[in-house]
């Protein structure tokens, strides 16, 4: 089994921004939480994305999920803490990081409109 020491060192060197000193291996109120990264995954299927009218008419949802070999590459995969909904303070003042799933890096003004899901996710596809 691997121990606490091993896992947040693992947390720190694969899923800590370099700049972020808040959220890795930390909870909300800033006490130690080993599991916590820096970034947030986007896992959004087919279903989802209908069901909560993203893009309303199934064949158009197909090309925006974000878990499934059939979606648009560039689709968001994960990101750093910064929308403008995260109550958490952001990994960078003015910016947030987006990781697609071709692997390009895409950065972009930190938002300051929308606070749902909904919002967010079409804004990123669109990035």
């Amino acid at each position: 089994e691997i121990g606490a020491a091993s896992k947040k060192l693992y947390m720190e060197l694969f899923w800590g921004c370099p700049s972020d000193t808040t959220h890795i291996n930390k909870d909300d109120n800033g006490g130690e939480k080993i599991g916590f990264g820096s970034y947030v995954g986007i896992f959004l299927n087919k279903t989802t994305a209908v069901s909560a009218n993203y893009w309303g008419e199934s064949a158009n949802a197909v090309a925006h999920q974000h878990n499934h070999n059939s979606c648009n590459p560039g689709n968001i995969l994960y990101h750093d803490v910064g929308l403008k909904f995260q109550t958490n303070i952001p990994n960078h003042p003015n910016a947030v990081n987006f990781l697609a799933w071709d692997g390009s890096v895409k950065t972009a003004n930190r938002p300051t409109e929308g606070r749902n899901w909904a919002t967010a996710i079409k804004w990123m596809d669109e990035l």
